[in-house]
């Protein structure tokens, strides 16, 4: 027969295990998305040249 004790204690190995399994799967998906290299945004497809607002550019690339 089980005690209140064993029960106690399978609850909160349960509640571990989950709560690895959750922070193994977070970090394994930042990983994963830290380490892929950053697709530039197109700006000029998606927005008409009057609505895109450059932010820094290059002495060389001056209009």
């Amino acid at each position: 027969m089980e005690t209140r004790e064993d029960r106690l204690l399978a609850l909160t190995g349960l509640l571990a295990a989950g709560l690895i399994a959750v922070a193994v799967i977070f970090v394994l998906t930042w990983l994963s998305d830290v380490r892929r290299a950053p697709v530039p945004y197109p700006l000029q497809e998606c927005a008409p040249q009057s609505a895109v607002i450059p932010l820094k550019m290059p002495p060389d690339r001056l209009p």
